[in-house]
């Protein structure tokens, strides 16, 4: 079969792997296939693909639908890496919930903080993938990069010290929708 699709434990996220014809002239890979996709069990309709490129200084992300107007995503990487957010989730989530729970630590309040902590991830060294990903792209040196978001970093730094020291500030707005317990 020329597609295969791994199931993660997220039950509507799945890893799709096409089979790679490489030789000495390069690869070749059939990306789709509506006949082979078919018969690994993906009865869906694309509707529509698109492919971009960011300019330097642009922060791309997916966008979260509601029914009747929600659509599927279907995520290619050409070149670098997936770091997604439902990923970093799957680890650390199942392992740090029962001491948040033993802790008695609001869900809605670690969530947020941990949203905020994986951002700060994305853009700080040693791991600081968004980083690594523009250097790729723009060629622009990480000493220059580092210098250019060290606000953005420290700003984020003191909002995580914030939102930890004063929980309030998080879940103000939660409790006025009826989300906090």
């Amino acid at each position: 079969m020329s597609v295969e699709f791994i199931e993660t434990r997220l039950p509507e996220v799945k890893l799709v792997k096409t089979r790679v014809f490489s030789d000495d002239r390069g690869f070749f890979t059939e990306a789709y296939s509506k006949d082979n996709w078919a018969e690994a069990g993906f009865t869906e309709t694309f509707v529509q693909d698109n492919i971009s490129q960011s300019s330097k200084g642009t922060l791309r992300g997916m966008h979260y639908q509601i029914a009747p107007h929600d659509m599927g995503k279907f995520v290619r990487v050409l070149r670098g890496a997936i770091f997604d957010v439902a990923v970093l989730l799957l680890v650390v989530v199942p392992i740090v919930i029962p001491s948040v729970v033993a802790l008695d630590i609001n869900l809605v309040h670690f969530g947020v903080v941990i949203v905020v902590n994986i951002m700060l991830g994305l853009v700080t060294p040693p791991y600081g993938m968004l980083l690594f990903v523009i250097n790729t792209l723009t060629g622009a040196s990480l000493g220059a990069m580092i210098k250019e978001i060290w606000i953005f970093i420290f700003v984020l730094v003191l909002a995580l010290a914030l939102m930890v020291v004063f929980p309030q500030i998080v879940l103000w707005l939660p409790s006025q929708f009826g989300f906090v317990y």
